[in-house]
């Protein structure tokens, strides 16, 4: 079963798992998304409690449903690759928890990144290429801030091609299904990881290096140095952003992004085959 049917069998799930009285709404409705503190999950796990139980989700490592589980008192990673073909129905039904990846305990301490090592570590580098461009070329503050808006916008794209054509794609081999859990499949399996969200910084040190790359080698410098601050700075604030999503309470965020977490939740938990652009609607 591929990964969009297996969504919209969780979806009608979902809908006749539901009180009597529940209906689309009930589930986009800011009541449904109330956060509240569990030590089994963090701050998101009643509203991704609800959403799995109604979506017919594993809150185990054994599940009723005939898809082969993960041994979860062992390291996972190299389990997975053994589901073979079901592992794209086990990947898309989430469990809570944060389960051990690697045995190894250095292993398992690189797997983890906490979300403010982004801001920390990407916030400053961004902000210096900006002003590089801004002196090396003379730009006044409001062609700076236009090709800012430009990159920004240009990242959100970016970011839902990686997600859509590389996080979404289905590989079949052992190494490949691997490789998926590792970059982005954890994170559908177990949403409320907090130290498994945001990117890793080498991980994202090659894609930033990539990017670079590609607009010096196609554009001229004084155009492709904004615009490479601009992209920048919208991935330092979707890592911001996609990690609000799941931790921070609704009524934390303003009425644009708790929209667009209402949309991200829905991805996770009703519908994988929609909603790849997690920091913007553009896409």
């Amino acid at each position: 079963m591929g990964r969009g049917k297996q969504a919209r069998g969780l979806q009608a799930g979902a809908e006749q798992g539901s009180p009597a009285n529940a209906t689309k709404q009930d589930l986009n409705d800011e009541s449904w998304y109330q956060f509240t503190d569990t030590s089994a999950c963090g701050t998101g796990a009643r509203m991704e409690q609800e959403v799995m139980h109604q979506a017919g989700a594993c809150s185990t490592s054994t599940c009723s449903t005939g898809i082969r589980q993960v041994d979860r008192s062992k390291p996972v990673v190299f389990q997975v690759g053994h589901l073979g073909s079901t592992y794209w129905e086990w990947v898309d039904r989430p469990e809570q928890g944060t389960p051990r990846f690697f045995g190894p305990t250095l292993m398992e301490a690189v797997s983890k990144t906490p979300w403010w090592v982004v801001p920390l570590l990407w916030g400053p580098f961004f902000a210096s290429c900006m002003e590089s461009a801004r002196t090396a070329y003379g730009l006044t503050a409001p062609l700076l801030l236009v090709w800012l808006a430009v990159g920004v916008v240009s990242w959100q794209l970016l970011e839902y091609i990686i997600h859509r054509c590389l996080f979404h794609s289905q590989p079949l081999t052992y190494w490949g299904i691997t490789l998926h859990f590792l970059f982005h499949g954890c994170h559908h399996k177990y949403p409320s990881d907090r130290l498994r969200l945001v990117f890793p910084p080498v991980p994202a040190a090659v894609v930033i290096a990539v990017v670079y790359a590609v607009l010096h080698a196609t554009l001229p410098a004084r155009h492709a140095a904004p615009l490479f601050a601009g992209m920048g700075l919208g991935y330092v604030a979707y890592d911001c952003l996609h990690y609000a999503c799941h931790h921070a309470g609704p009524r934390s965020l303003p009425g644009p992004l708790r929209s667009l977490r209402r949309r991200h939740m829905d991805h996770h938990f009703r519908d994988h085959s929609r909603g790849y652009g997690i920091s913007s609607p553009l896409w």
